[in-house]
């Protein structure tokens, strides 16, 4: 007896809603048409070595499109003086929580606290970052960028413009955007959590995650 069609797409659409419920319908056709594509050759997939499970190759290949990327991009930063994508992302990150304690930035950025402060200190050397005494706590120390740090900073904006859009093009925005939706819930859930969970063990480390859903 064949499977009525209708009753399929619901059974699909609801297997899609249980584990993507931040997705919505728009999200459920593109990924439903993702999965329908004829299979492509994993030859050269991940180096040619692929892992055996779906969770270890989606790491992977976020670990592998990241790493090409910045490598990338550093390579482009060298002309306007940055040596790390990780300089870039600080800059980005004091301008925009304005006048924020050297902590929260290094925090934001996922970093360890002494190697984060090694950072600012580099970033100081150069002129392009401030601190200033926090008004509320003698003992923090709050950063803002200076002119050269923020004409730096927006040079950079205008090198990672260009070169996202080649490095994208071949991605169609649909999909850029259903990839958004997807992996955005994964984020917040485990950036409001990580600090905490970085100081324990990995056994309490696992029963933190998995208590937060």
């Amino acid at each position: 007896m064949a499977v009525n069609k209708t009753a399929e797409l619901v059974k699909h659409w609801a297997e899609f809603e249980s584990n993507h419920p931040a997705a919505d319908l728009d999200d459920f056709c593109r990924y439903y048409l993702i999965n329908k594509r004829e299979k492509q050759s994993l030859d050269g997939f991940l180096g040619g070595n692929i892992p055996p499970g779906r969770d270890q190759m989606l790491i992977k290949l976020m670990g592998r499109v990241t790493a090409m990327f910045v490598i990338t991009a550093e390579h482009a930063f060298k002309e306007i003086g940055l040596e790390q994508f990780l300089e870039f992302t600080f800059l980005n990150t004091i301008h925009s929580m304005n006048n924020p304690k050297k902590t929260d930035v290094i925090n934001d950025n996922f970093m360890e606290l002494s190697s984060g402060l090694l950072l600012i200190n580099r970033l100081k050397k150069r002129g392009w970052v401030k601190e200033q005494t926090d008004k509320t706590d003698k003992r923090s120390k709050r950063l803002e960028l200076n002119p050269a740090g923020i004409e730096v900073l927006f040079n950079s904006y205008m090198i990672l413009e260009k070169l996202c859009a080649v490095f994208f093009k071949d991605l169609a925005s649909d999909d850029a955007q259903l990839c958004l939706h997807l992996l955005t819930p994964l984020e917040i859930k485990h950036a409001s959590s990580w600090q905490k969970n970085k100081a324990d063990g990995f056994k309490e480390m696992l029963q933190s995650i998995k208590a937060k859903g």
